[in-house]
């Protein structure tokens, strides 16, 4: 079976992308790291379907991993996005009801870059790996190499305005006196 085709209209009852694979792709030529290494696992060096299947894996994490503030647009839409309710960076103008901002994007084509280097979804090697060791004279912890525990990686945590969502689990609270 192929892989599905991606449908990036804002607010659609069939979308299942936050971002078509031509911005993403621009988004990576734009990022001097990753836009023309032709290193194995990034960008540059992915198939159109391995892009294809990483934003629409992306763009359904982002979905399920935050908490985005704001309402849906309409009832039959399918993804999140476009919201109502939030205004842009500059907390000026109302965000577009018919389009997805930049930020989520680039968030999606961020995520999506980083889930053809790992699955950052697979069990924590933390749980699987154990701690290696712990000393409590001058305090150690040893974990295995290569661990990794975050699901999403802080650069895509980053894209995204605080004021539009934040990772299920992670909500902070401002702390007032009485």
């Amino acid at each position: 079976m192929p892989i599905s085709a991606l449908v990036t209209d804002a607010g659609a009852a069939n979308a299942n992308a936050y971002v078509s694979r031509s911005v993403a792709d621009q988004y990576h030529l734009d990022h001097p790291q990753f836009g023309t290494t032709a290193a194995t696992g990034l960008w540059s060096a992915a198939t159109a379907d391995q892009k294809d299947a990483a934003i629409l894996w992306a763009t359904k994490l982002l979905d399920r991993l935050f908490v985005w503030k704001g309402s849906v647009v309409t009832e039959t839409q399918k993804l999140l996005w476009p919201r109502s309710g939030l205004v842009d960076v500059n907390g000026w103008n109302v965000l577009s009801l018919t389009a997805i901002p930049e930020q989520i994007q680039w968030a999606t084509a961020e995520f999506a870059r980083q889930l053809l280097v790992s699955d950052r979804l697979a069990d924590s090697d933390i749980e699987t790996q154990k701690i290696k060791s712990l000393s409590a004279g001058s305090v150690s912890l040893t974990f295995g190499d290569g661990v990794t525990a975050k699901q999403v990686p802080d650069a895509v945590v980053e894209l995204i305005p605080g004021e539009w969502g934040y990772l299920r689990g992670t909500k902070m609270r401002k702390l007032e006196r009485a």
